[in-house]
């Protein structure tokens, strides 16, 4: 066996497997609140962003987005989202949510 060719393509393996189990959800939630807040204009917090690829899901927790004219209040808010996606029109670069659920969905609550 040649060690020369299966230790680095093992490391890389090894690598992009660390990447996606702890690096990935954390830049997903981080850009997801970001790009939020440039389009409502104001304060998006979220407690917790999962991923998972099979099947392809995605689970929302503690989403509060604020008021851009009353910023003391949240627009909109909710406990929970779990959106299952379709692994076919994923791969078609087209979203198609198969089952999703809204938990906790509350309007105007004081931050």
């Amino acid at each position: 066996m040649r060690w020369s060719y299966v230790i680095p393509r093992g490391l890389i393996g090894l690598i992009v497997w660390l990447f996606f189990v702890f690096a990935f959800d954390p830049l997903v939630r981080h850009s997801f609140v970001i790009t939020s807040q440039h389009i409502v204009g104001a304060k998006v917090d979220a407690k917790l962003f999962e991923s998972s690829l099979f099947p392809p899901t995605v689970t929302l927790d503690g989403i509060q987005v604020a008021d851009p004219s009353r910023p003391d209040f949240n627009l909109i808010q909710f406990d929970r989202c779990e959106l299952r996606l379709n692994g076919d029109a994923l791969l078609r670069k087209s979203y198609v949510i198969e089952h999703g659920s809204l938990s906790g969905l509350r309007w105007g609550t004081p931050r």
